[in-house]
């Protein structure tokens, strides 16, 4: 059985958008190309900064949420101590 990973993509312009996959190459590919992902969606190439793996899908939705209801942006990436020269 996969693991569930959440992750974090940023943007050229430094947004940022947090979620939730199995499959996490497949899905920055779809974020990439804006095949039905409407936040995401020609907004630039999004590059991947953080991920977090867990065994199963209810864990990553909670991990999903508590970090979508941070402040996004350089709040959250103080929080996880994420920057353009130092990628987790």
């Amino acid at each position: 059985m996969k693991n569930w990973s959440v992750y974090i993509l940023e943007n050229p312009e430094g947004r940022t958008y947090v979620g939730q996959t199995q499959d996490i190459e497949v899905r920055i590919k779809r974020h990439n190309r804006g095949s039905g992902e409407m936040w995401t969606q020609g907004k630039g190439v999004w590059s991947l900064i953080y991920t977090e793996t867990f065994k199963t899908r209810s864990e990553a939705i909670k991990r999903e949420k508590k970090l979508k209801s941070l402040k996004l942006g350089k709040r959250m990436k103080i929080l996880l101590k994420i920057s353009p020269n130092n990628p987790l």
